[in-house]
Parts: structure tokens; sequence; C-alpha cells
């Protein structure tokens, strides 16, 4: 797909570069504000009381690790749209290990603020300081397992620049003749 030829057809998109510029600066903004907002909350004994900010530094943390995989996949292909295939799977395995590590805890904060609405009395009992941990450690091994998934061999998550997006895809890791058998 060099030059963003698609089936022979070639395709270019006029604004390919003004997009990932913006994207670019988009994510180091995101990069501060995540930072800023962990610092603020580790800083605060008040606040690192509370389940649900253990939840937003967790969340903080792991969008901060996504918007640099991003921005490192977009400043390689800014000009080309080849990336180095070990950094593209390597970037890729860590974009899916934070993806995957985030999108539960946005269930548990949901199901967090519907106890805290419903039954107030009782969030102490499902996000007390032990469940609260619990609930993060699982949502972070579930993004190890992801990560390791895609450094397996077997799959990959790759930056496919014309999309532009990441993507799945499968790995053969052996090929067999059976012609000659």
């Amino acid at each position: 797909m060099e030059n963003g030829t698609r089936g022979g057809v070639g395709y270019e998109w006029p604004y390919r570069k003004a997009f990932f510029i913006f994207n670019i600066l988009a994510g180091f903004l995101f990069v501060i504000l995540h930072t800023q907002m962990i610092l603020v909350i580790m800083r605060s004994n008040s606040l690192r009381k509370l389940a649900g900010y253990h939840f937003m530094v967790h969340s903080s943390v792991v969008d901060l690790i996504n918007s640099i995989t991003q921005i490192v996949a977009q400043l390689c292909t800014l000009e080309s749209y080849e990336m180095n295939p070990i950094l593209n799977e390597v970037n890729g395995a860590i974009f899916q290990g934070t993806w995957a590590a985030d999108y539960p805890m946005i269930l548990i904060v949901a199901v967090n603020r519907l106890v805290a609405v419903v039954l107030p009395f009782k969030v102490s009992t499902f996000f007390g300081e032990k469940w609260t941990k619990f609930y993060i450690s699982i949502c972070i091994v579930f993004g190890v397992l992801n990560t390791a998934a895609c450094l397996s061999g077997d799959m990959a998550c790759i930056w496919t620049a014309s999309i532009p997006s990441f993507q799945f895809i499968a790995k053969i890791s052996k090929f067999y003749n059976y012609y000659e058998q």
C-alpha cells in the first residue's frame, strides 16, 4: 500500500497530513492534561481516599500511554505510509493493551456511580479500598494479557496509515507445502 494505493488504484487523501498534524497536537494536549490530572489527584490526600479518583487515575494513566502510542504511530507515518514493522507491532500491542485495560474501567465507573446514587450506603461495601484495588488489578491484567496476545506471534495490532487506524492482523507462522509430502 505504498503511497496509499488500494488494489492497484492510486488513492491520496488531500487532508491526510493536516489530519495527522492535528491528531499529533491533540495527542500532546491529552498527554499534558492526563499528566496534570494524575498529579493533582496524587498530591491530594482527600482525593486519593475515594474509589472514584482511584479509577480516574487508572484511566488517566492508560489513556496517557494510549495517546503516546497514537502520537508515535502518526509521527512515524506523517511523511510515509510505511512504519518500521517491529516498532509498529510493539506500538500496536501497547495501544491494544491500554485500550483493553481502560474499557472495562468505564463499566466499573458506571456501576460505581449507579451504586452511589441508588444505594449510597452500600458504596463502601462494593467499592471499598480492597475492592477498588481488585477492580483496577483485573483491568490491568486484562490489558497485559491483550498486549501479550498481540506480541505472541499469532496475531498483531498494527497501525495502518492509509486507513488511518490500528487494526488486527493474523500472522501465519508456518507455511506448509502439501505437494512435497
